[in-house]
């Protein structure tokens, strides 16, 4: 994600200066998350996400482009947009499918319709996360933008949003920023990338190292377990 990669530092020094000072009652930087009801959105992350220790802040204020994409996914904007509707039309119908087949869909339709786009050629900005109706309306994107469309569809296609989360790391072997979409069906975590049509559980895919991913309720920080 090279539209990024330069404030991507800054960004995670920041999230990072925000949870180091947060109350222990919200944040735990040194020890795993308590296990929660499964009910709780914060549950969407009880299992140890490709590896790592979790820690939880329960704001995404300190995340300024999140926020923006956050609000427009909570007041479901792209509903309103004439170009989004036949994306919208064609995710409702995928209703007759399995979990994991309506996944598959989604990833392939986006990876096929959108077209890979640096943030610095199309925004004119190092840094842009762009809506589903901004993606739509493009056609063009960068991996977080994908991830960002995928959700909404999966929103559409009956998937609730305490069950969808971009994740944000880097790629072995050279640590390039990545983004991905993380779904959740019962206790299968799949990944959604606009790198590959396949979906694969997240332990099939130990390339990735976690930094931090969003929901619409909380931002997750990832460490490396004690002794790694």
């Amino acid at each position: 994600m090279p539209g990024w990669s330069r404030s991507f530092v800054a960004l995670f020094g920041t999230i990072v200066a925000v949870a180091v000072f947060a109350s222990s009652t919200r944040a735990h930087f040194d020890q795993p998350t308590p296990s929660v009801p499964k009910s709780e959105t914060r549950a969407f992350f009880d299992l140890n996400l490709i590896g790592g220790v979790k820690l939880v802040i329960t704001t995404v204020d300190a995340m300024e482009k999140w926020e923006r994409v956050r609000q427009n996914l909570l007041a479901d904007a792209a509903a309103s947009d004439p170009k989004a509707a036949p994306w919208i039309d064609w995710a409702q119908n995928l209703s007759s499918l399995s979990p994991k087949e309506r996944l598959m869909a989604i990833n392939v339709r986006v990876n096929q319709r959108i077209t890979y786009k640096i943030d610095q050629l199309q925004w004119s900005a190092s840094d842009y996360w762009q809506t589903p109706s901004e993606s739509i309306d493009l056609g063009t994107g960068d991996c977080e933008d994908y991830a960002i469309l995928k959700a909404y569809l999966a929103l559409k296609a009956g998937f609730t949003l305490d069950n969808l989360s971009v994740l944000t790391g880097v790629l072995a072997p050279n640590n390039q920023a990545h983004a991905v979409l993380i779904a959740r069906d019962g206790s299968n975590f799949y990944i959604l990338d606009n790198r590959t049509p396949l979906v694969a559980t997240v332990d099939g895919r130990s390339d990735i190292k976690p930094l931090f991913s969003v929901t619409t309720n909380d931002v997750w920080l990832y460490r490396k377990s004690a002794g790694q």
